[in-house]
C-alpha cells in the first residue's frame, strides 16, 4: 500500500483547483469538461483527484462531482459542487461535502521513513491511548524543532505568495469523521491564507461519542504565524452550560485557559513541549460542567461525576522517563458526587477537602506524602511501598468528637448525623509489611492448617469512639425503650416485606435469654467468646482478623463483636460499607454504655437472621427442627449457632434435613470448645457428640415464617448479616479508626 503524506491531499486538492480555474479562465466559452489526475507513486499506490465535469460559471469554474483518493481508503472526500473564483483572491466554495477519514491510517502513513525523511515523523509518546497522541502529538512533535510553525506553513504560504493574493476557502454543509466512537461534525469552516503566511480559521465543531449528546466547539478560531505562534478561541457548549476556551502555542511553550461564564478560570501551562516532562495546572474558582462525558469509572467499584465539582488551587506534574510526581498546594476540592459500594450504601456528596503533599512513582516503587483537611478536621498520610516491603503512617490530629462527626458526608452517617458531642479524639496507624514474609506465612499457613506469626507490624493507637461522651440524641435512637417492650421494624435482606418484631415476652417470637442460656453461650463460643469481657470491640481478633487476611488474600474472616451485629441488626442492615462500620462503632459505644451485656445478647438471639425469612431462634428453631428452641438439645443449639455466617447458603445446603460428615465434625469441635470455656460440663458435652441430629425435610418449599401485618415504618431498616459474612468490613473497621490497643 502507498504511504501517504497527509500535505499531499490537500496539495492535489488545491491542484485541482488551480487547473479547472485555469481552465477556465482561457476557455470563455467552455461549457462542460470531463477530466481526471493520477500519480503513481513509488510503491505503487495511485494518488487521485476528479471531477465529473467542469463548466465555466460566474466569473470563475464550477466542478461537479469531485471526488479525492489517496491511498488505499487512507483519505476520501468527495463534493457535489467546488466553485473556484479568481476575483482579488482566490475563493473556494465546497458544498454538500461528504467523506472519510482514518486517523490511524494517516498517523501510521506518517510513521513511515519517507515520511520521516519529510519531517513528519511520529515517535512514541506513551500517551494513554493512539488517539490521543494522533490529536495531541502533532503538535509537541513539531514544537520540539526550531521552526516548525514555518515548515507547517510553507506549502499553503508557498501557493498563496505564488497566487501573489489571499487564498479564502469556504466549506458549507455538513463535514462529519468518525473514529471509533467518536463523531466530529463541522457545520462551518472558513479559512484565510495570505501571502505572509499568516493562516486565520474558523469554524462550528460537534464532538459526540457513542449516543451521548455532543459537545459543541461554537466559533472555534485558529490563527498561525511564523512570528506569532498560534492562537485558538472557542465556546464549548455543553448541556447546562458553557466554558471559554483559549489557547496559544508559541515557541515551544503552550498555554491553555477555560473559564467559566461567572468568572472561574482553569489554566494548564506546559513549558517546554520539547521534552514533555513538566506541567502546571493552577485553577481559579473553576466549576466543572455537570455532564457524564467528564465522569470517572473504574468497573463497578467506583465512580465519580462532577455534579456542582468546584476547584482552586495549584497542580504541577513533572515526569523523566517512566517515573513521575504530581504535586499539590491547597488544592481545594467541593463537590461532586462519588459512587463507590464500598464507601457507602448510596452516592456519597464529596464536599469541600483541601489536599497539599504528593504522590510520586519511581522505578517499582510508590510514595504519598498528603496532608488532608476537610473543616477543623486534619489528617496526615505517609506511605511508601517497593517490591520488597509496604510502610503506611496516618495520623489524626486531636479533633472535638462534634466536629469530627459533621465532616463526615450526610450519606454515610444517616443514623448518627444528630447526635450531639463532647470530648476530643484523635490517634493514627502504623503497617509495615514485608512481601516476602507474608507469602512465606501464607505458604505456612496453606501447608499445616496452623495460624502463622505475624508477617509485619500493625499498630492503632488511640482512635476510641468511647473519648466522645453524648449530650444530645435524636429520637430515633432510644435506647430506654430497648431496655424494655421494644417494637422494631424491618425489611428482609432483598428489600421485600416489612416485617415487624416485638422485643417482649407478649410477642409469640420472643422468647427470653432466662430460657435459652445454652443457645446464647453457643453463639458467644462461635461469633464473641470475649462478650462479657470486651467493651463492644475485641481489638485483638481485629488484629488476627487483619493478618489472616493478608496471608489468604482475600476477606475470609471477620471480627465483629455480638455488641456490633446487634447494633448492625437494629439500626443499619446489610451493606458493606465503610459508611456502615463507622456508624457501627459509635453506635456499639451507646449500645454498651446503655444496655447490659444480657440485654444486648437477648436482643441478639432474637433478630439474627438464620434462613431466608428466618428471624431469631425461636423461628429458627421451628423452622429446622419443628419444636421451640427450648427444646432442643445442645448439637442441635450449636447447629443453629453455626448457621450465622452463612445462613442462605447453609439452609440450601442442609434442605434434605441431613448434614454431612464434615459439618458434624464442626459441631463436635464446637462442642468441645464450649468444655474448655466451662459453658458445659464434661457429661454434657460427651453426650452431645453422641447425640443425632436430625433436622426437616425441607425440599417439599416449607415456607419460611410469614411476616406479621404491620404498616410500613416510616425509614424500615433492612436486617443486618452476621459477622463472618463481612469480614472485609473488619479490616476496613481497623484502617478506619474503630479499634484502639
Amino acid at each position: 500500500m502507498g504511504r501517504v503524506r497527509p500535505w499531499n491531499a490537500w496539495r492535489w486538492g488545491l491542484g485541482l483547483g488551480l487547473v479547472a480555474a485555469v481552465a477556465g479562465a482561457e476557455m470563455g466559452a467552455l461549457h462542460q469538461l470531463r477530466t481526471g489526475v493520477c500519480h503513481d507513486d513509488a510503491q505503487g499506490g495511485a494518488r487521485c483527484i476528479s471531477a465529473a465535469g467542469l463548466r465555466h460559471a460566474a466569473g470563475g469554474v464550477e466542478a461537479h462531482d469531485v471526488s479525492i483518493s489517496v491511498g488505499e481508503d487512507t483519505l476520501h472526500a468527495a463534493a457535489i459542487a467546488l466553485t473556484i473564483r479568481p476575483a482579488g483572491v482566490l475563493e473556494f466554495s465546497v458544498r454538500g461535502v461528504e467523506g472519510t477519514l482514518h486517523p490511524d491510517r494517516l498517523l501510521h502513513a506518517a510513521a513511515t521513513p519517507e515520511a520521516a525523511a519529510a519531517g513528519t515523523e511520529v515517535e512514541d509518546l506513551d500517551a494513554p491511548s493512539r488517539h490521543a497522541e494522533s490529536t495531541l502529538g502533532a503538535a509537541a512533535r513539531d514544537a520540539a524543532e526550531p521552526g516548525w510553525l514555518s515548515r507547517a506553513l510553507r506549502v499553503p504560504r508557498g501557493l498563496a505568495r505564488r497566487l501573489g493574493r489571499t487564498l479564502h476557502v469556504d466549506v458549507q454543509g455538513a463535514v462529519e469523521m468518525v473514529h471509533g466512537d467518536l463523531t466530529a461534525t463541522t457545520t462551518r469552516v472558513e479559512a484565510a491564507l495570505d501571502p505572509s503566511g499568516e493562516v486565520r480559521g474558523a469554524l462550528d465543531l460537534s464532538l459526540a461519542r457513542g449516543d451521548a449528546a455532543p459537545v459543541r466547539l461554537d466559533g472555534l478560531s485558529i490563527r498561525a504565524n511564523p512570528e506569532a505562534g498560534v492562537a485558538v478561541g472557542a465556546t464549548l457548549i455543553f448541556a447546562h452550560t458553557s466554558l471559554n476556551l483559549r489557547g496559544a502555542l508559541r515557541g515551544h511553550r503552550a498555554r491553555i485557559a477555560l473559564e467559566n461564564p461567572d468568572g472561574g478560570r482553569l489554566t494548564a501551562t506546559l513549558p517546554d513541549l520539547r521534552t514533555r516532562d513538566a506541567a502546571r495546572v493552577r485553577a481559579e474558582d473553576f466549576t466543572i460542567p455537570d455532564d457524564p462525558r467528564l465522569s470517572w469509572r473504574r468497573g463497578d467499584t467506583v465512580a465519580l461525576s462532577p455534579g456542582t465539582m468546584r476547584i482552586d488551587g495549584d497542580l504541577q506534574l513533572r515526569r523523566s522517563g517512566g517515573a513521575w510526581r504530581i504535586e499539590f498546594d491547597a488544592f481545594e476540592i467541593e463537590g461532586g458526587i462519588l459512587d463507590a459500594p464500598a464507601l457507602a450504601r448510596v452516592p456519597v456528596s464529596i464536599g469541600a477537602w483541601t489536599v497539599s503533599g504528593h504522590l510520586e512513582r519511581a522505578g517499582d516503587g510508590d510514595q504519598a506524602s498528603l496532608v488532608v483537611t476537610r473543616g477543623d478536621v486534619h489528617a496526615e498520610l505517609n506511605a511508601t511501598r517497593t517490591p520488597s516491603r509496604i510502610l503506611v503512617d496516618a495520623t489524626l490530629a486531636p479533633t472535638p468528637c462534634q466536629t469530627l462527626l459533621e465532616s463526615i458526608p450526610p450519606q454515610m452517617a444517616h443514623v448518627i448525623r444528630d447526635l450531639e458531642l463532647d470530648g476530643e479524639i484523635e490517634g493514627g496507624l502504623q503497617l509495615d509489611l514485608r512481601w516476602d514474609d507474608l507469602h512465606e506465612a501464607a505458604a505456612r499457613e496453606l501447608e499445616t492448617g496452623w495460624p502463622q506469626p505475624d508477617p509485619g507490624v500493625l499498630v492503632v493507637r488511640g482512635i476510641d469512639p468511647g473519648a466522645c461522651r453524648v449530650r444530645g440524641m435524636p429520637p430515633s435512637l432510644d435506647f430506654e425503650a430497648l431496655r424494655g417492650a421494644y417494637v422494631h421494624r424491618f425489611r428482609d435482606r432483598d428489600g421485600g416485606a416489612v416485617r415487624r418484631r416485638v422485643f417482649d415476652t407478649s410477642s409469640e417470637d420472643f422468647i427470653a435469654l432466662g430460657k435459652i442460656e445454652r443457645i446464647g453461650q453457643a453463639f458467644m463460643t462461635l461469633e464473641d467468646l470475649n462478650f462479657r469481657r470486651h467493651d463492644g470491640f475485641d481489638r485483638e481478633q481485629m488484629r488476627r482478623a487483619f493478618w489472616h487476611n493478608m496471608r489468604a488474600n482475600r476477606f475470609s474472616r471477620g471480627a465483629s463483636t455480638i455488641s456490633q451485629q446487634t447494633s448492625r441488626n437494629l439500626w443499619l442492615g446489610i451493606d458493606r460499607s465503610v459508611g456502615r462500620k463507622i456508624q457501627e462503632a459509635l453506635l456499639t459505644v451507646l449500645l454498651e454504655r446503655n444496655l447490659g451485656k444480657r440485654r444486648i445478647l437477648e436482643l441478639y438471639v432474637n433478630l439474627i437472621e438464620l434462613g431466608p425469612g428466618v428471624y431469631g431462634v425461636h423461628q429458627a428453631a421451628e423452622f429446622y427442627f419443628g419444636r421451640p428452641p427450648e427444646a432442643l438439645n445442645l448439637l442441635e443449639q450449636v447447629h443453629l449457632a453455626s448457621l450465622a455466617p452463612a445462613p442462605g447458603t447453609y439452609s440450601r445446603r442442609f434442605a434434605s434435613g441431613t448434614v454431612d460428615a464434615t459439618w458434624r465434625a464442626n459441631l463436635e469441635r464446637q462442642v468441645r470448645r464450649m468444655r474448655r470455656n466451662r459453658f458445659v460440663t464434661a457429661e454434657e458435652a460427651a453426650m452431645a457428640i453422641r447425640a443425632p441430629l436430625r433436622l426437616l425435610d425441607r425440599r417439599a418449599s416449607r415456607p419460611a415464617p410469614a411476616p406479621h401485618d404491620a404498616k410500613p415504618a416510616p425509614t424500615p431498616r433492612p436486617v443486618a448479616t452476621s459477622a463472618s459474612q463481612n469480614s472485609a468490613d473488619e479490616t476496613a473497621a481497623m484502617l478506619l479508626g474503630t479499634v484502639s490497643p
